[in-house]
């Protein structure tokens, strides 16, 4: 679960902090308002850990279930940050 999320950064709608110290940066496909819920929307995301380092990134997140920019973020974090990080 995320600690901090700092809005409209840069390209992305947010940028949420993780606890380990890593950001997810979000955004999403075709825009959208941070705490809006969409269904069935694509989003783009980067992972960076906690130097900056880009994990992964791309714009293929797909979510299934109505989701926010947080559960999108939540998302990215927990398929691209090992859980030893």
């Amino acid at each position: 679960m995320n600690n901090n999320v700092i809005l409209n950064s840069d390209e992305f709608e947010i940028t949420a902090r993780f606890h380990d110290g890593t950001n997810v940066h979000i955004y999403k496909n075709g825009g959208g308002t941070f705490g809006q819920t969409y269904t069935g929307q694509n989003w783009t995301y980067r992972v960076e850990d906690t130097t900056g380092n880009v994990i992964g990134e791309g714009d293929d997140l797909y979510m299934g279930s109505p989701a926010t920019h947080l559960d999108a973020a939540n998302a990215a974090h927990d398929f691209l940050v090992p859980d030893e990080f």
